[in-house]
């Protein structure tokens, strides 16, 4: 997949296990920039820290794109 996804950015959602997490691993080998969102944030770290990706926030994107977006 390098080529096709490298310097585009992702946004992942149910990001911490499953296939959020495949997702996850396969953009993150092909270069792209990942957001990582999931309600579980501790799930989401852990999974952050093992890529070497910089920052991982617990999302609930069920309020909407804008509230998830928000990293406060």
């Amino acid at each position: 997949m390098t080529g096709r996804i490298e310097g585009k950015i992702a946004l992942v959602t149910g990001a911490a296990s499953g296939l959020g997490a495949a997702i996850v691993r396969r953009f993150h080998a092909g270069g792209a920039a990942i957001m990582l969102a999931d309600i579980d944030e501790a799930q989401s770290t852990i999974l952050t820290r093992s890529l070497g990706l910089i920052r991982a926030a617990g999302r609930d994107v069920r309020g909407g794109l804008d509230r998830c977006l928000r990293w406060g």
